[in-house]
């Protein structure tokens, strides 16, 4: 059997050779039948090894196709999360820029409750100050009530 890339007639033609040498014309019709032989099995071989390598080949592209498309539903899958994660970064987005709005508000609003906070508390020392002038001023009066209805006695 000739191996992969070599003349499968390569030694008919030698058989051959040999038998014209010799003047026996049986001899060389039963070299050229022999190497006729040879030549048929060689063409029997070669398109069952074409067949066989077809197959392989077949086999070989049906794997490569089947990843391919397995690929292509991968990226499409992973295409499909990056769209979902970028949704999702966009909202996560818009609802810390809404939280940093209401933050401001609420601190907007922290300063202003402490301005009438301030306000009130100023409005209450002047109150607690008049309430202490008063008891000053009652308890005056009362000291010169009780003064003056001891004189009256």
């Amino acid at each position: 059997m000739p191996h992969d890339g070599e003349d499968p007639f390569r030694d008919l033609f030698t058989g051959i050779e040999d038998v014209a040498g010799t003047s026996d014309e049986s001899d060389l019709f039963h070299g050229v039948q022999h190497a006729l032989n040879q030549v048929t099995a060689v063409h029997r071989e070669a398109p069952s090894r074409s067949q066989n390598e077809l197959r392989r080949y077949e086999a070989d592209l049906q794997r490569v196709t089947e990843e391919r498309n397995s690929l292509k539903l991968l990226l499409g899958q992973r295409e499909e999360e990056i769209k979902d994660l970028r949704a999702e970064l966009a909202k996560a987005y818009r609802d810390q820029t809404d939280l940093s709005e209401q933050l401001q508000q609420k601190i907007e609003m922290i300063g202003k409750l402490r301005e009438e906070f301030d306000m009130i508390k100023a409005e209450s020392l002047q109150w607690k100050e008049g309430m202490d002038r008063f008891a000053v001023e009652k308890e005056t009066a009362r000291a010169k009530l009780s003064s003056a209805e001891t004189q009256l006695q």
